[in-house]
């Protein structure tokens, strides 16, 4: 049986810049590198209104269908979920392939 020893608690610092530096990835057209084991969301800030990004891990993909799945490292405490929950005008790129976006339903479970 497991056990949990404890909440995630969000990077703090260099840490942070650590995991957004996949971001800069992106930025540079260099996604490529990351594989189809993470996509880039842009979405909107749920408060602010403002463009956010954050990088993800691919947990599994439905190509027949198009459906990517991915897990929140942090539960429904992640921003980037709270934001996209509130508003699902999401972009989202793979790779560097082009991006689809994703309005409506959002899926999120």
């Amino acid at each position: 049986m497991l056990k949990k020893i404890g909440e995630p608690v969000p990077p703090k610092g260099i840490k942070l810049k650590l995991f957004r530096a996949p971001i800069y990835l992106y930025h540079l057209k260099l996604g490529f590198l990351l594989g189809e084991r993470f996509i880039h969301l842009q979405h909107w800030g749920r408060v602010s209104g403002e463009l956010k990004e954050t990088v993800i891990e691919v947990i599994d993909q439905d190509k027949a269908n198009g459906r990517i799945y991915s897990a929140s490292g942090f539960g429904e405490k992640s921003q980037w979920f709270k934001n996209i929950s509130k508003n699902s005008e999401v972009l989202i790129t793979l790779k560097n392939a082009g991006s689809s976006s994703l309005t409506g339903d959002t899926g999120i479970h």
